[in-house]
């Protein structure tokens, strides 16, 4: 989690990062059904999660209705900025467990 400014985002307020990658991964599924599949979380859960992070931001990310999700502009920007971080970063973590679990397999 990372600490943000608290002149903007009020003196408790921490970004989760896990929040937002959950946030990548419902726009780019199209629904908190199709994100949770990939996940393997609940929806609820997923939902619960994008809303919190809508919270701390203090906007609202995606239009939600029975039938479909729409990103709102504050969700666009936060998708279009932040979405290849956190591919990068998942990249990078697949890449370190692969090499561990070569490195163990060498070892043992």
């Amino acid at each position: 989690m990372i600490g943000l400014n608290p002149s903007i985002f009020g003196s408790n307020a921490v970004l989760d990062l896990n929040e937002v990658a959950m946030f990548v991964q419902v726009v780019q599924a199209g629904s908190f059904a199709g994100a949770a599949r990939r996940l393997g979380m609940p929806a609820n859960t997923l939902s619960r999660r994008v809303g919190q992070l809508e919270q701390h931001l203090g906007v609202r990310l995606l239009q939600r209705s029975t039938r479909k999700l729409v990103l709102t502009d504050a969700g666009r920007s936060l998708h279009d900025r932040s979405a290849a971080q956190v591919h990068e970063l998942i990249d990078a973590a697949r890449h370190l467990a692969g090499k561990a679990r070569s490195r163990a397999a060498r070892c043992g």
